[in-house]
């Protein structure tokens, strides 16, 4: 499960893993707003269906907007 908020310039991604075999595994990224609205619009310039959650997937996953220079 990913969810995500925005708060105080910063969106906090959540990820939760309940189906890992020993126990629930669960991290939060914590992106600058500025950063994360980026990478949103580099996923539409290369036409993903859903660019706002390829851009969530990306900084739960990697840290980083895949895709494109800063």
């Amino acid at each position: 499960m990913i969810h995500m908020e925005e708060k105080d310039g910063k969106v906090y991604i959540h990820v939760l893993d309940v189906n890992n075999e020993l126990e629930p595994i669960s991290w939060e990224v914590v992106v600058d707003q500025d950063d994360f609205m980026w990478c949103v619009k580099q996923k539409e310039k290369a036409g993903a269906e859903d660019p706002k959650e390829s851009a969530i997937l990306d900084f739960a996953l990697t840290g980083v907007c895949a895709g494109g220079e800063e």
